[in-house]
């Protein structure tokens, strides 16, 4: 199955507990493969789907005092 046809050309996995944010797109051959990795205070700039500069350490909610 061609998964261009679904509208699906990149993915994002982020892992809370780390913070971690892996990112896949899809190559020529129908296939994802892993294009970024950022953790913590890292920044992760991103075209695909759009441009966005993401810091993983931010998406989570500040741990209070």
């Amino acid at each position: 199955m061609a998964f261009r046809q679904l509208g699906v050309p990149s993915y994002w996995v982020i892992d809370p507990l780390v913070p971690r944010l892996t990112a896949f797109e899809l190559n020529d051959e129908d296939e994802y493969e892993l294009i970024a990795k950022a953790s913590g205070p890292e920044v992760f700039e991103a075209q695909r789907p759009f441009p966005v500069s993401v810091v993983p350490a931010e998406l989570l909610p500040r741990k209070r005092p």
